[in-house]
């Protein structure tokens, strides 16, 4: 009985594993993707299809997030600060993305995918940090 217990937990530790490194790949490469088409102007952030993706991309942070805080993601404990750190810069570049917009050719690209990098790790960023900090408390 207790064999039967171990690989059912192990399954599932297996199965958030493959989820939260199927999700960090596909949120990196759906913004990049989405973030390349805004650039085009073929979407429009005002479109209806926006708003879906940007729902996407945050529900995949979300899980990448979640998976990551219970240990079983792609962001190891030791991997925490730099990802935050990488997060924070994520933000400050996000922050000054419209003026992307002024440089010629490959403004309009970069502004996009920036926001949209923004979208997916932002509530990753957020999940992971309270973790951190709750580890911090607990110490």
């Amino acid at each position: 009985m207790a064999e039967i217990k171990e690989e059912i937990e192990v399954k599932g530790k297996s199965i958030l594993t493959k989820a939260g490194a199927w999700s960090f790949m596909g949120g990196v490469i759906i913004a990049l993707i989405v973030g390349i088409v805004i650039g085009s102007g073929t979407l429009k952030q005002t479109d209806d299809a926006w708003g879906y993706v940007a729902s996407v991309l945050a529900v995949l942070g979300f899980i990448v997030g979640i998976v990551s805080a219970l240990g079983l993601g792609t962001i190891t404990k030791e991997e925490v600060t730099a990802f935050l750190v990488a997060a924070i810069a994520l933000v400050v570049v996000g922050i000054g993305a419209t003026l992307f917009g002024k440089i010629p050719l490959i403004g309009n690209y970069l502004a996009g995918i920036t926001e949209c990098m923004l979208i997916f790790f932002a509530p990753a960023a957020v999940i992971i940090a309270i973790k951190a900090l709750w580890d911090l408390g607990k110490e």
